[in-house]
Protein backbone atom coordinates (compact mmCIF):
# COMPACT_ATOMS: atom_id res chain seq x y z
CA UNK A 1 0.00 0.00 0.00
CA UNK A 2 0.77 3.56 0.01
CA UNK A 3 1.78 5.64 3.03
CA UNK A 4 0.27 9.53 2.46
CA UNK A 5 2.58 12.62 3.65
CA UNK A 6 -0.39 14.11 6.39
CA UNK A 7 -0.86 18.12 6.06
CA UNK A 8 -3.02 20.46 8.06
CA UNK A 9 -4.55 17.59 10.09
CA UNK A 10 -4.65 17.45 14.10
CA UNK A 11 -3.57 14.65 16.36
CA UNK A 12 -7.72 13.27 16.16
CA UNK A 13 -7.70 12.74 12.51
CA UNK A 14 -4.43 10.68 12.30
CA UNK A 15 -5.14 7.06 12.96
CA UNK A 16 -2.02 4.66 13.47
CA UNK A 17 -3.84 2.08 11.14
CA UNK A 18 -1.05 1.37 8.39
CA UNK A 19 -1.02 -0.83 5.12
CA UNK A 20 1.00 -2.76 7.29
CA UNK A 21 -1.11 -3.05 10.09
CA UNK A 22 -5.50 -2.84 10.00
CA UNK A 23 -7.39 -2.13 13.18
CA UNK A 24 -10.87 -3.35 13.55
CA UNK A 25 -13.55 -1.07 12.86
CA UNK A 26 -17.69 -0.94 13.30
CA UNK A 27 -19.01 -2.78 10.38
CA UNK A 28 -21.53 -1.26 8.34
CA UNK A 29 -22.83 -4.21 6.72
CA UNK A 30 -23.20 -5.77 9.73
CA UNK A 31 -25.55 -3.73 11.68
CA UNK A 32 -29.49 -2.55 12.41
CA UNK A 33 -31.19 0.43 10.94
CA UNK A 34 -31.62 3.46 12.78
CA UNK A 35 -27.68 4.04 13.20
CA UNK A 36 -25.79 6.90 11.52
CA UNK A 37 -21.69 6.11 11.17
CA UNK A 38 -18.80 8.64 11.20
CA UNK A 39 -15.35 8.90 12.15
CA UNK A 40 -14.14 6.34 9.64
CA UNK A 41 -16.60 3.45 11.18
CA UNK A 42 -15.69 4.15 14.98
CA UNK A 43 -18.18 6.19 16.06
CA UNK A 44 -22.22 6.17 15.58
CA UNK A 45 -25.28 7.65 16.77
CA UNK A 46 -28.89 6.46 17.56
CA UNK A 47 -30.87 7.91 14.64
CA UNK A 48 -33.95 7.65 15.80
CA UNK A 49 -35.91 6.21 19.10
CA UNK A 50 -35.12 2.26 18.71
CA UNK A 51 -32.85 0.06 19.03
CA UNK A 52 -29.88 -0.04 16.62
CA UNK A 53 -27.15 -2.53 16.97
CA UNK A 54 -23.77 -2.92 15.15
CA UNK A 55 -20.70 -5.58 15.45
CA UNK A 56 -16.95 -5.28 14.72
CA UNK A 57 -15.44 -6.59 11.86
CA UNK A 58 -12.70 -8.24 13.06
CA UNK A 59 -13.76 -11.83 15.22
CA UNK A 60 -11.64 -13.97 17.82
CA UNK A 61 -11.60 -17.28 19.14
CA UNK A 62 -8.26 -17.43 21.22
CA UNK A 63 -6.48 -14.95 22.70
CA UNK A 64 -6.70 -11.93 25.05
CA UNK A 65 -8.14 -8.66 23.82
CA UNK A 66 -8.53 -5.32 24.30
CA UNK A 67 -10.53 -2.22 23.42
CA UNK A 68 -12.31 1.11 24.39
CA UNK A 69 -15.14 3.52 23.48
CA UNK A 70 -15.75 6.42 24.70
CA UNK A 71 -19.75 7.19 26.13
CA UNK A 72 -21.37 10.53 25.04
CA UNK A 73 -25.11 12.58 25.25
CA UNK A 74 -27.67 10.27 26.78
CA UNK A 75 -26.12 7.05 28.24
CA UNK A 76 -29.54 5.09 29.71
CA UNK A 77 -29.36 2.76 26.85
CA UNK A 78 -25.60 2.62 25.88
CA UNK A 79 -24.81 -1.25 25.61
CA UNK A 80 -21.22 -2.31 24.73
CA UNK A 81 -20.48 -5.96 24.46
CA UNK A 82 -19.47 -8.72 22.28
CA UNK A 83 -22.02 -11.35 20.16
CA UNK A 84 -20.81 -14.77 18.09
CA UNK A 85 -20.32 -14.37 14.51
CA UNK A 86 -23.23 -17.35 13.96
CA UNK A 87 -25.30 -15.08 15.85
CA UNK A 88 -25.77 -12.05 12.82
CA UNK A 89 -28.89 -13.40 11.45
CA UNK A 90 -30.75 -12.91 14.81
CA UNK A 91 -30.53 -9.54 14.44
CA UNK A 92 -31.99 -8.90 11.37
CA UNK A 93 -29.61 -6.64 9.35
CA UNK A 94 -30.89 -3.64 8.09
CA UNK A 95 -34.26 -4.41 8.64
CA UNK A 96 -35.48 -4.43 12.52
CA UNK A 97 -34.64 -2.64 16.18
CA UNK A 98 -32.20 -4.98 18.25
CA UNK A 99 -30.91 -4.60 22.06
CA UNK A 100 -27.40 -6.60 22.13
CA UNK A 101 -27.89 -8.85 25.30
CA UNK A 102 -31.10 -10.51 23.87
CA UNK A 103 -29.98 -13.59 22.52
CA UNK A 104 -27.90 -16.32 23.84
CA UNK A 105 -24.95 -15.48 21.85
CA UNK A 106 -24.46 -11.90 23.06
CA UNK A 107 -22.85 -10.21 25.97
CA UNK A 108 -22.89 -6.41 27.17
CA UNK A 109 -23.16 -4.07 29.70
CA UNK A 110 -25.85 -1.60 30.08
CA UNK A 111 -23.83 1.32 31.26
CA UNK A 112 -26.98 3.79 31.79
CA UNK A 113 -27.41 1.72 34.93
CA UNK A 114 -24.39 -0.65 35.84
CA UNK A 115 -26.50 -4.00 34.78
CA UNK A 116 -25.64 -6.79 32.33
CA UNK A 117 -27.58 -8.87 29.76
CA UNK A 118 -27.57 -12.22 28.02
CA UNK A 119 -30.12 -13.80 26.45
CA UNK A 120 -32.52 -11.55 27.49
CA UNK A 121 -31.66 -12.04 31.10
CA UNK A 122 -30.99 -8.46 33.17
CA UNK A 123 -27.85 -8.75 35.72
CA UNK A 124 -28.57 -5.36 38.36
CA UNK A 125 -25.30 -4.37 40.02
CA UNK A 126 -23.13 -5.23 38.14
CA UNK A 127 -20.94 -2.45 37.67
CA UNK A 128 -20.71 1.72 38.10
CA UNK A 129 -23.23 3.59 35.85
CA UNK A 130 -21.23 5.38 33.45
CA UNK A 131 -21.99 9.25 32.71
CA UNK A 132 -21.10 11.59 29.46
CA UNK A 133 -17.55 11.14 28.41
CA UNK A 134 -16.94 8.00 30.38
CA UNK A 135 -14.47 5.64 28.35
CA UNK A 136 -15.78 2.44 28.64
CA UNK A 137 -13.43 -0.55 28.00
CA UNK A 138 -13.84 -4.57 27.41
CA UNK A 139 -11.39 -7.02 27.92
CA UNK A 140 -12.64 -10.31 26.17
CA UNK A 141 -10.24 -13.39 27.31
CA UNK A 142 -11.21 -16.47 24.96
CA UNK A 143 -8.73 -18.41 26.38
CA UNK A 144 -10.03 -18.36 29.68
CA UNK A 145 -13.44 -17.72 28.46
CA UNK A 146 -14.51 -14.59 30.66
CA UNK A 147 -15.48 -11.37 29.14
CA UNK A 148 -14.68 -7.89 31.79
CA UNK A 149 -15.72 -4.31 31.40
CA UNK A 150 -14.11 -0.89 32.63
CA UNK A 151 -14.66 2.45 33.40
CA UNK A 152 -12.23 4.91 32.92
CA UNK A 153 -9.34 2.01 33.54
CA UNK A 154 -10.92 0.18 36.57
CA UNK A 155 -12.26 -3.23 36.47
CA UNK A 156 -15.51 -3.53 37.23
CA UNK A 157 -14.71 -7.14 37.35
CA UNK A 158 -15.36 -10.10 35.58
CA UNK A 159 -19.05 -9.85 34.28
CA UNK A 160 -19.25 -13.59 32.39
CA UNK A 161 -16.94 -16.12 33.07
CA UNK A 162 -17.84 -19.17 30.65
CA UNK A 163 -17.82 -17.44 27.17
CA UNK A 164 -18.32 -20.34 25.02
CA UNK A 165 -16.00 -21.41 22.07
CA UNK A 166 -16.66 -19.73 18.69
CA UNK A 167 -15.43 -16.75 16.39
CA UNK A 168 -16.21 -13.37 19.06
CA UNK A 169 -16.93 -10.23 17.77
CA UNK A 170 -17.25 -6.61 19.49
CA UNK A 171 -20.72 -5.05 19.38
CA UNK A 172 -22.52 -1.98 20.66
CA UNK A 173 -26.44 -0.93 20.72
CA UNK A 174 -27.79 2.79 21.65
CA UNK A 175 -31.24 3.66 21.63
CA UNK A 176 -32.63 7.41 21.43
CA UNK A 177 -30.84 10.12 19.68
CA UNK A 178 -28.44 11.31 19.97
CA UNK A 179 -26.79 8.61 22.12
CA UNK A 180 -23.31 7.68 20.62
CA UNK A 181 -20.38 5.50 20.81
CA UNK A 182 -16.90 6.40 19.47
CA UNK A 183 -14.91 3.23 19.64
CA UNK A 184 -10.96 2.92 19.71
CA UNK A 185 -9.52 -0.73 18.69
CA UNK A 186 -6.07 0.46 19.18
CA UNK A 187 -5.87 3.00 15.69
CA UNK A 188 -6.07 5.82 18.69
CA UNK A 189 -8.15 7.15 21.13
CA UNK A 190 -10.87 9.81 19.65
CA UNK A 191 -9.11 12.49 22.05
CA UNK A 192 -5.79 12.24 21.07
CA UNK A 193 -5.01 10.76 24.40
CA UNK A 194 -3.01 7.88 23.45
CA UNK A 195 -1.69 6.91 26.89
CA UNK A 196 -0.71 3.44 26.62
CA UNK A 197 -0.13 0.57 24.19
CA UNK A 198 -0.86 -3.07 24.26
CA UNK A 199 1.29 -6.11 25.91
CA UNK A 200 3.16 -6.03 22.25
CA UNK A 201 3.77 -2.05 22.02
CA UNK A 202 0.87 -1.63 19.33
CA UNK A 203 -2.15 0.75 19.36
CA UNK A 204 -2.71 3.40 21.81
CA UNK A 205 -5.47 3.57 24.61
CA UNK A 206 -6.18 6.18 26.79
CA UNK A 207 -5.85 3.59 29.76
CA UNK A 208 -3.47 0.77 30.17
CA UNK A 209 -5.42 -2.92 28.65
CA UNK A 210 -4.61 -5.59 31.07
CA UNK A 211 -1.09 -7.39 31.17
CA UNK A 212 -1.16 -10.02 27.98
CA UNK A 213 -4.32 -7.80 26.09
CA UNK A 214 -3.56 -7.23 22.72
CA UNK A 215 -5.49 -4.37 20.19
CA UNK A 216 -7.86 -5.88 17.42
CA UNK A 217 -4.84 -5.48 14.71
CA UNK A 218 -3.79 -8.18 12.13
CA UNK A 219 -0.42 -7.62 13.55
CA UNK A 220 -1.46 -9.44 16.35
CA UNK A 221 -3.59 -11.86 14.61
CA UNK A 222 -1.59 -15.44 13.11
CA UNK A 223 -1.87 -16.32 9.74
CA UNK A 224 -2.99 -20.00 11.26
CA UNK A 225 -6.04 -18.73 12.83
CA UNK A 226 -7.17 -15.92 11.09
CA UNK A 227 -5.49 -15.88 7.51
CA UNK A 228 -6.04 -19.28 6.70
CA UNK A 229 -4.46 -18.40 3.24
CA UNK A 230 -1.34 -15.80 3.17
CA UNK A 231 2.18 -15.60 2.63
CA UNK A 232 2.79 -17.19 5.84
CA UNK A 233 0.28 -19.96 5.70
CA UNK A 234 0.07 -23.66 4.78
CA UNK A 235 -2.33 -23.11 1.94
CA UNK A 236 0.07 -20.18 0.13
CA UNK A 237 -1.03 -17.00 -1.05
CA UNK A 238 -4.25 -16.42 -2.63
CA UNK A 239 -3.04 -16.66 -6.42
CA UNK A 240 -2.77 -20.51 -5.45
CA UNK A 241 -6.43 -20.39 -5.10
CA UNK A 242 -7.62 -17.71 -7.17
CA UNK A 243 -6.37 -15.23 -10.42
CA UNK A 244 -7.67 -13.72 -13.16
CA UNK A 245 -5.79 -14.38 -16.84
CA UNK A 246 -6.12 -11.60 -19.90
CA UNK A 247 -5.91 -13.33 -22.98
CA UNK A 248 -6.43 -12.60 -27.21
CA UNK A 249 -9.59 -15.22 -28.49
CA UNK A 250 -7.61 -17.35 -31.09
CA UNK A 251 -10.98 -19.45 -31.78
CA UNK A 252 -12.78 -17.25 -34.42
CA UNK A 253 -9.62 -17.38 -36.22
CA UNK A 254 -9.86 -21.35 -36.10
CA UNK A 255 -7.50 -22.03 -33.63
CA UNK A 256 -8.04 -23.31 -29.81
CA UNK A 257 -7.26 -21.20 -27.37
CA UNK A 258 -4.62 -22.64 -25.06
CA UNK A 259 -4.79 -20.38 -21.57
CA UNK A 260 -1.80 -21.22 -18.95
CA UNK A 261 -0.26 -19.05 -16.44
CA UNK A 262 -2.20 -20.38 -13.19
CA UNK A 263 -0.59 -21.46 -9.99
CA UNK A 264 -3.49 -24.26 -9.31
CA UNK A 265 -5.91 -26.20 -11.42
CA UNK A 266 -9.32 -24.51 -11.43
CA UNK A 267 -12.58 -26.24 -10.27
CA UNK A 268 -14.37 -23.24 -11.90
CA UNK A 269 -13.75 -21.08 -14.40
CA UNK A 270 -15.60 -18.04 -15.69
CA UNK A 271 -14.55 -16.68 -19.22
CA UNK A 272 -15.98 -13.09 -19.88
CA UNK A 273 -15.12 -10.98 -23.37
CA UNK A 274 -13.99 -7.67 -22.84
CA UNK A 275 -15.30 -6.08 -25.67
CA UNK A 276 -17.92 -7.31 -28.27
CA UNK A 277 -21.63 -9.30 -27.13
CA UNK A 278 -20.53 -12.78 -26.67
CA UNK A 279 -22.07 -14.33 -23.58
CA UNK A 280 -20.42 -15.51 -20.59
CA UNK A 281 -19.20 -18.71 -20.04
CA UNK A 282 -19.32 -20.87 -16.82
CA UNK A 283 -17.34 -24.04 -16.42
CA UNK A 284 -16.92 -26.40 -13.20
CA UNK A 285 -14.88 -29.44 -12.57
CA UNK A 286 -17.82 -31.38 -11.24
CA UNK A 287 -20.22 -31.06 -14.61
CA UNK A 288 -17.51 -30.34 -16.92
CA UNK A 289 -17.45 -29.05 -20.22
CA UNK A 290 -20.66 -28.70 -22.70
Amino acid sequence: GNHFTTSGLTVTDQMLDTPENNFCTLNPLHTTEYLTFSEGNLKIVSSAANWGTVAGTFGVSSGKWYWEVKMTSNLSHNRMGILESLNAGNFQLHNTSHALGTNSLEYTYRVGDGSTYNGGTQTAGYGDTFVDGDIGGVGLDMDAGTLTFYRNGVSQGIAYSSIPAGQWLPAHSVHESPEAGHYNFGQGDPDGENNFTDSEGRGGFRFEPPEGFLSLCTANMSDVDYAPIGPNSVAGTPDQHFDTLLYKDTYAAGRPNRVGGLNFKPDLVWIKARSGSESNSLVDSVRGAG
